[in-house]
């Protein structure tokens, strides 16, 4: 049998079908994959909803709704409004955006909080996962009033500790939570699910969002975060 000739053309046409099998195996690959990812996120992002509320049996939620990429699930046990589960982001963590999952009882307050998705650095950043429901010091947010409570780091003078050697994630965390207050305050007041009268909640929330003062603290572009 005649060998071919090592020349340019072969190994163009050798490498051609080398990428052209790579490409055909990682496309079935991303198929096979693509279905079980999503199914996963979808459950992650459920379960987070039911954790972050002061109330885990029997809650149902209202279809979400869109506050600038912001989403609040008004959430119900019965007829009753319990609060909402509100999926809330910031673009600006030290490597990028995350996503929050916050929870609100009927009054404002902050019930629970679970992360949804971060790039941030572990055992620094990332440690906003624990760090902001820990009874340390100023670190937990849970229980805190974002309208009676100046929801900014202690270093800008505000009533939250940062995670150590992480001030811009920091920063960044409480700035998603001020984004998810902020929209379940603007919320419409609708009707509950089995056709009552708007409900007192809204109201209280819309005259506490009247009276917020706290200002949001930009990260300082030259800072380190770690």
């Amino acid at each position: 049998m005649k060998r071919l000739e090592s020349n340019l053309q072969n190994m163009v046409l050798s490498l051609t079908l080398v990428a052209l099998v790579t490409a055909a195996l990682l496309g079935g690959m991303y198929v096979l994959t693509e279905e079980p990812i999503r199914l996963s996120k979808e459950n992650k992002q459920v379960q987070a909803k039911v954790e972050v509320l002061p109330v885990q049996e029997g809650v149902t939620f209202a279809e979400a709704e869109d506050h600038d990429g912001v989403k609040v699930y008004r959430a119900y046990v019965g007829d009753e409004f319990i609060g909402a589960a509100v999926e809330t982001f910031d673009p600006n963590g030290f490597n990028g955006r995350f996503s929050l999952m916050i929870g609100f009882d009927k009054e404002g307050v902050i019930t629970g909080y679970k992360v949804l998705e971060q790039n941030e650095t572990p055992g620094l950043g990332a440690n906003m996962v624990e760090w902001f429901r820990t009874d340390k010091g100023k670190q937990n947010v849970i229980g805190l009033d974002p309208v009676k409570t100046n929801m900014t780091v202690s270093k800008d003078g505000g009533d939250v500790d940062a995670i150590t050697a992480a001030t811009i994630t920091s920063r960044a965390f409480l700035r998603a939570i001020d984004r998810a207050y902020k929209a379940y305050a603007d919320q419409p007041k609708v009707e509950a699910q089995s056709g009552a009268t708007a409900l007192s909640g809204a109201t209280v929330l819309e005259e506490k969002a009247e009276a917020e003062v706290v200002e949001e603290v930009e990260p300082e572009k030259v800072e380190s975060n770690e």
